[in-house]
């Protein structure tokens, strides 16, 4: 019997990728260009935590404002270093990880009120819309 083709190796590292809940990611810029691959093999320099975790962190950094929204990042699955990607910005990184959070939105139309409680005689009520008020002076009932 023959034996089956291996899977190209790009498509194990993705199955090993997709099957990580904990990840680590430090700064590609680490170091002088002498010390950049001392620093990545420092436990001390990476930062971890679960994929949804280091994927808040990257977006928190890739949304401030300055210098480190554009700096590259380096991620690995936690402790396997020959599992590194690099990235141009934490935004990437963050990006591989998880989509972006949506932006904070305003309430949807269902929960704003659509209408303002007028005064009327007792035992009668009414709610007047904005196009209703136009024009209209709202006071006490006589």
């Amino acid at each position: 019997a023959a034996a089956a083709p291996a899977a190209p190796a790009a498509a194990a590292v993705s199955a090993v990728e997709k099957a990580e809940d904990t990840w680590e990611w430090m700064w590609a810029d680490s170091g002088t260009a002498l010390t950049r691959g001392l620093a990545a093999k420092n436990p001390l320099r990476w930062t971890g935590g679960t994929r949804d975790e280091v994927a808040a962190q990257l977006w928190s950094l890739a949304r401030a404002a300055g210098r480190d929204a554009s700096r590259p990042v380096d991620l690995q699955p936690k402790g396997k270093g020959s599992l590194v990607k690099h990235f141009a910005s934490p935004a990437a990184a963050a990006d591989f990880l998880l989509p972006p959070p949506p932006p904070p939105s305003a309430p949807p139309a269902s929960d704003v009120p659509m209408g303002l409680p007028v005064a009327v005689p007792v035992g009668e009520a009414k709610v007047v819309t904005g196009n209703e008020m136009v024009g209209r002076r709202v006071g006490a009932v006589k």
